[in-house]
């Protein structure tokens, strides 16, 4: 999705959705996850610049909770079957980027 809608720069972490940062109140971990991106984004000299961070979310996979249990207002609309793909593709399409 990062590259279909041309976004220059970018880091990701392999986090819980609504964890971007880390676990409540561990301000230390935070503020290193800031500071690693500020640099890699500071740093990156031409677009389509990605990094993934190197950071483990504390409680294994298997009983990690990746998404939260209401989902978004958009998902449950396409789980309904109420969401025109179509259209959705048609109107957030990238022209300049085809193909990717």
């Amino acid at each position: 999705m990062t590259i279909r809608v041309a976004v220059p720069r970018a880091v990701f972490i392999q986090f819980p959705f609504g964890r971007l940062l880390g676990d409540v109140d561990d301000r230390d971990q935070q503020r290193e996850i800031c500071d690693d991106m500020v640099e890699m984004l500071s740093n990156a000299n031409q677009p389509n610049s990605y990094k993934h961070l190197d950071y483990s979310w504390p409680d294994p996979p298997e009983l990690t909770k990746w998404r939260p249990e209401i989902p978004a207002p958009l998902g449950l609309l396409r789980e309904e079957g109420k969401v025109d793909e179509e259209l959705v593709e048609k109107n957030y399409r990238d022209e300049e980027r085809e193909g990717l």
